[in-house]
């Protein structure tokens, strides 16, 4: 029994050495996983132009924003809809709402709040310039903003981007 004892250890501390490898060499591929990679035709508009399809049945929050163009209202709640859970789709509506309207603070605003972490992945360190520029864009256009008269949606961009 004695001499079994020993050898029982030996493999013990041998397995644990193993597991703890193991366990590195994983984390290690966490670290460099890839939800989902930029697809560079993803920021091309598909057949018809579009560079998003405006999406049915996903919900009917509403939140409304100082442009004359229903489409591009219609983008802008599609993509705060889609903000909750799927960001590669949010950016693709903010991203046709800012074509639609090119002075929506809140389109560029948009975009850079979905380049960040969300529960499916983490901020890529490529994609913070050109959050921090989208950010810029939204800040620039929400200068107008004035305590009275001023439009909801400039404000509250000019609240969030400071």
């Amino acid at each position: 029994m004695r001499r079994f004892i020993p050898a029982v250890r030996h493999a013990l501390v041998l397995t644990l050495f193993c597991a703890a490898g193991a366990y590195a060499a994983d984390t290690e591929s966490l670290r460099s996983h890839q939800h989902y990679a930029d697809e560079p035709r993803a920021a091309q508009p598909g057949p018809d132009g579009a560079l998003a399809p405006h999406l049915h049945n996903v919900g009917d929050h509403h939140f409304p924003v100082s442009t004359g163009n229903a489409e591009a209202q219609r983008f802008m709640d599609q993509g705060l809809k889609l903000a909750y859970a799927f960001n590669h789709e949010a950016r693709r509506a903010f991203r046709k709402a800012a074509r639609l309207d090119p002075t929506l603070a809140m389109a560029y605003w948009g975009q850079a709040l979905v380049l960040g972490p969300n529960i499916s992945a983490m901020m890529q360190p490529n994609e913070e310039p050109q959050a921090y520029e989208l950010a810029r864009k939204a800040k620039s256009l929400a200068r107008a903003c004035e305590p009275a008269g001023a439009s909801t949606e400039r404000c509250a961009a000019r609240t969030v981007l400071g």
